[in-house]
């Protein structure tokens, strides 16, 4: 291919990404748009506060779409929403309480009586003998 043909692809292409980046319609995602627009001198985006934290996990456990969440929190991505969705859910602390702390320990028992038994079986042992060697 001669040189002007090739450098005539590579103009043609440049124009063409000029043109869509400054196309109203990009990105094709409506809340990446948002993104686009907003200038990097523009205030910083607030922290989020208890309220907030509250209302994305009511908005979110009612079976709302991220999309549909997000302009609920002004400067906030549908992707930000999801994210402080997951880091809100994984870290969530249990309120431990006498009762929870009994039902812990019975299960625990109830478990290790199980994997003792099964052991003792392949064994042909008593399960307390096992328990006491390990």
């Amino acid at each position: 291919m001669p040189k002007s043909e090739t450098t005539n692809i590579k103009a043609k292409r440049a124009t063409k990404a000029v043109k869509s980046a400054t196309s109203p319609y990009f990105p094709s995602k409506p809340y990446m748009r948002t993104l686009r627009d907003q200038s990097p001198t523009s205030a910083p985006i607030a922290a989020w506060s208890a309220s907030d934290d509250e209302l994305l996990l009511r908005m979110k456990s009612s079976g709302k779409k991220w999309i549909e969440i997000s302009p609920l929190f002004p400067g906030k991505t549908s992707n930000a929403c999801r994210k402080r969705h997951a880091r809100l859910v994984t870290h969530a602390q249990v309120e431990w309480d006498e009762l929870k702390e009994r039902d812990l320990a019975v299960e625990f028992v109830n478990a290790k009586v199980g994997f003792f038994k099964m052991i003792a079986g392949n064994l042909k042992l008593e399960w307390r003998q096992v328990e006491k060697k390990a």
